[in-house]
């Protein structure tokens, strides 16, 4: 889900619970009331999936032809071999009436296995997992601060995204990334869609405690435990989505 996806989403869940109006729902959107009304109605059939936009995963209309890519990959490794990928995209623009960006240019001929001798980057070493290949196996959940609603006071996004989708489950907002907000989300994502066999979290102290290995000789004595909240990785039975 984009940014402007989640903002809408945000300011949708204050217009269902009542919290807004439509009224200003549409002024924090840049909408007319009247198209908050509709969105407001595909929000309460669809959920998050309507906010999506209906070109999501088509080819645009101004997408580089397979013809256009074709020369341009012919004159780097011809004409141009040599030159820069900035100085080709000038000379394509000069000589061919061919407007493109000397970044597209790079990403055409890296496509086309062409290696340019002026492009320094290294390869960036990143870890990196397969995702997983059925819906509810694993659901990593995470909090996002930001301006959602053009406030200029920042809220906390708390969201559930499925790892073998990408289809966004549930969200909530609260002032602040915490239990209560994880616990709502949660809630809403468990109703709408069952229980998954995992859920994958950051380190931060609402799962685990800073205390860990900080006891001290006394509260050793004595039994005390560190106050774990939670794991990384919380695991449930296979069957629980059933």
């Amino acid at each position: 889900m984009k940014i402007s996806e989640s903002k809408k989403h945000g300011v949708l869940e204050f217009l269902m619970d009542g919290k807004i109006t439509a009224a200003q729902a549409a002024e924090r959107l840049n909408l007319s009331v009247r198209q908050m009304f509709r969105i407001k109605e595909k929000f309460g059939q669809k959920g998050a999936e309507a906010l999506i936009h209906g070109n999501r995963g088509r080819k645009p209309l101004h997408a580089i032809s397979q013809e256009v890519r074709n020369i341009i990959s012919d004159l780097a490794k011809g004409d141009y071999k040599g030159a820069s990928l900035n100085h080709i995209s000038e000379l394509l623009e000069e000589r061919n009436n061919i407007c493109v960006s000397a970044k597209t240019v790079g990403n055409i001929l890296k496509e086309a296995g062409i290696q340019n001798k002026h492009s320094h980057k290294g390869i960036r070493k990143r870890r990196t997992r397969e995702r997983r290949k059925h819906e509810g196996e694993l659901v990593p959940i995470d909090a996002s601060p930001f301006d959602w609603l053009e406030t200029g006071e920042n809220y906390s996004l708390h969201g559930a995204i499925d790892d073998a989708t990408g289809k966004v489950l549930a969200t909530h907002l609260e002032p602040t990334e915490c239990m209560k907000g994880y616990i709502l989300m949660l809630e809403e994502m468990i109703k709408k869609h069952g229980i998954p066999a995992s859920i994958y979290s950051d380190r931060h102290t609402i799962f685990f405690s800073q205390l860990h290995g900080k006891l001290s000789e006394e509260d050793e004595l004595e039994g005390r435990k560190v106050p774990l909240t939670g794991n990384s990785r919380l695991e449930f039975l296979p069957h629980a989505r059933d």
